[in-house]
Formats: C-alpha cells, structure tokens, sequence
C-alpha cells in the first residue's frame, strides 16, 4: 500500500536560467571562441547576417513543461513565444547593432531572468555612412567636372586654333605680301618684255586673291570672333569686295552681336553666302544684288537675291553651286532654299537654327 500527502508538495519557485546552446549562421553552427552560453558579444561581417539562435533551460524537474519566448531588439517588436523547436531564426538582418534576449519558464510556469547576448554586424564599405557622403559629393561634383573639363578643353581648342592664326598670318601672309609687292616693283620696271608683263599680272592678281582668301580663313579660325557680330560684319564686308557698289543692297535686322556662334557653322555660313553672291556676280547679269540678313532668337536667315537672268536648277553655269551649298547646309544642319527661273532672278535662302 502506498500513501501520500498533497500538502507536503509545494510549487517548483526556483526560476530557470537559460543559455544559448548555439549559434548558426546559415543553419550552420558557428565556431565561436568560447562556448555560446558565454558569448555575450558577436561581431560579424556584412555578409554574415543570416542568423539562428537554439537555447535551453537548466531546469529538469520536467523539462518538457518548460517554456521559453524570446526577443530580437530592433527586429521583434515583443516577445515572441516559442513554438516548441527551442530556435529563434533571423535571416538577412542589416548591418547594425541588435540584442538577442532569450527568457524560459519552469514546470510550473515561473520565469526566469533573460539571458542577452549582442550581435553587432558590420558594414559594407559601400554601405558606410562616408562612403554615401562621397558617392553624393562625387555626384555632385560630376557636374562640375564636366564643364571644367569642357573649359578646359575649349581654351585648349581656342589655344590652337589661336596658334594656327598667328602661324598662317606671320608665314602665308607675309610671304604673298612680299611676292606682290615683289611682282609690283616688276611691273614699274619699263624694261620688262609685254608677255612676262602680262604673266606678272596674273600672277600678282593670283597673289592678291591668294592674301583675300587666307585673310578669310585667319578670320574664321581665330576664336575671338565666334559671334554673331563678326560673321555679319564680315558678310557685309565680303559683299562688298565682290560686288559692284552701284549692284549692291544690304539688309540687316535684328541681329545681336554678341550672340555665340561656333566656328563649324560660321565657317559653312560664311562661305556659302560668299559663293551665292559669287555666282549672282558671274552668272546671273543682275542689275541688283540684294543681301538681306535676318536674326531671331531661334534662327538666322541670310538672303542672297538677284534680278538676273535666272536658271533652270541644275543645269550650266550653276551646277558646281548646286552641289556645294547643299553639302555645306548638310554639315551644319541648315536648311537651304534656291527658287529661279529663267529670266525671273535668283533668291538662295539660307536659314541656320541657332540654339
């Protein structure tokens, strides 16, 4: 016979203390170098924050009525209870610093104190706080760069073209300069026989043009008159060495001087209108040749027209024109307009977009 009094048991007060029995990083447990229930401070890389925790009471008066909830600070927003597998389970937690809390209760449901342990986890050198300033400060400063780099390589370029100026104005120049004046003291030389004579003044003339036309491409190079300005007053310069005064008209409305205007299209520009008004003088047996220049905000339209003869387009005098002037409207993207008829005149437009 057995016997016994329920008055004699009392409840199981003793709370449990609980330890970490592992850490697993990727389900796999980590060697750590102390045991993990005395690990109180776990540093890892960026790339290890793929986390587990299994822990266990030391309370065995009936083990498996002991129970447990458990805390990550800065993840959980509570205590989480354990659902019977003793594992708490954290996958890609960001770099930062966290406090696993881990607590258990006995068989007769007294908790315990908790039992910590930190986990700081590194950042990426590219997730640091001064990496991100520099990223911004790079990116800000990209701009910048860039137009640095765009000065730097436009004072460069206006450094040579410069140089190529001088250099074509001391040398081309001065030497056509010296055999004109050369060929001029020649022909002031009675003695000199009328064929010779005659060939000296084509080769003065041929020198003269020769001194025109590096003239005209000093000017174009030369960075200092990328305007503008300098394009119209030297149209209306050109104009007038080609062109008879009692022919010529000239027509200038609204222009801004000081507008930017890059070399390319100053260049194509310039030259195109130069062989309108050329060809108006040699082909067309005008009485009036009209130079007419209109600038706007978004364009500049130049007009060469003339009262002569006129032409079927494409055919004699005008189809070295025809093919020039189109090509060169090309290049820079202007558009190029050519209306005649025989015996009705001539208007070449020439309308350039300014941006």
């Amino acid at each position: 016979m057995v016997s016994f009094d329920p008055a004699l048991f009392s409840d199981n007060l003793v709370p449990p203390r609980v330890i970490v029995s592992d850490v697993l990083l990727f389900n796999t447990p980590m060697a750590l170098d102390t045991l993990a229930s005395y690990k109180r401070m776990l540093r890892l890389r960026h790339d290890q924050n793929f986390l587990a925790f299994t822990y266990a009471a030391l309370a065995f008066d009936a083990p498996e009525k002991n129970g447990y909830e458990y805390r990550m600070d800065g993840v959980d927003a509570g205590w989480v209870p354990d659902l019977g597998g003793r594992l708490a389970s954290y996958p890609n937690l960001s770099p930062g610093t966290y406090t696993f809390r881990v607590r258990g209760s006995n068989n007769d449901s007294v908790l315990g104190p908790e039992t910590r342990m930190s986990i700081k986890i590194q950042a990426a050198f590219y997730q640091t706080v001064w990496f991100q300033l520099a990223g911004i400060v790079l990116l800000l400063s990209l701009p910048a760069a860039f137009v640095w780099a765009r000065i730097r390589e436009r004072d460069h370029l206006n450094a040579t073209r410069q140089q190529i100026a001088d250099d074509l104005h001391d040398d081309m120049g001065s030497r056509l300069d010296g055999m004109a004046m050369f060929l001029n003291r020649l022909l002031r030389n009675g003695s000199i026989a009328e064929a010779e004579r005659q060939r000296a003044h084509a080769h003065m003339d041929s020198a003269r043009q020769m001194t025109g036309d590096l003239s005209d491409h000093v000017w174009l190079i030369e960075p200092e008159y990328d305007t503008l300005g300098h394009l119209v007053s030297h149209l209306q310069r050109a104009a007038q060495t080609l062109v008879s005064p009692d022919l010529l008209e000239i027509e200038v409305h609204g222009l801004d001087t000081e507008r930017s205007l890059a070399m390319e299209p100053r260049r194509h520009v310039y030259m195109m209108t130069k062989e309108a008004l050329r060809n108006a003088v040699r082909h067309s047996g005008a009485s009036t040749i009209r130079l007419r220049i209109v600038a706007s905000k978004d364009a500049l339209r130049i007009e060469v027209i003339d009262n002569g003869n006129g032409f079927p387009a494409g055919r004699g005098a005008t189809g070295k024109l025809l093919h020039t002037l189109p090509r060169r409207a090309r290049a820079v993207g202007a558009n190029l307009e050519i209306e005649s008829s025989e015996g009705q005149g001539a208007t070449i437009r020439i309308t350039l977009h300014l941006t």
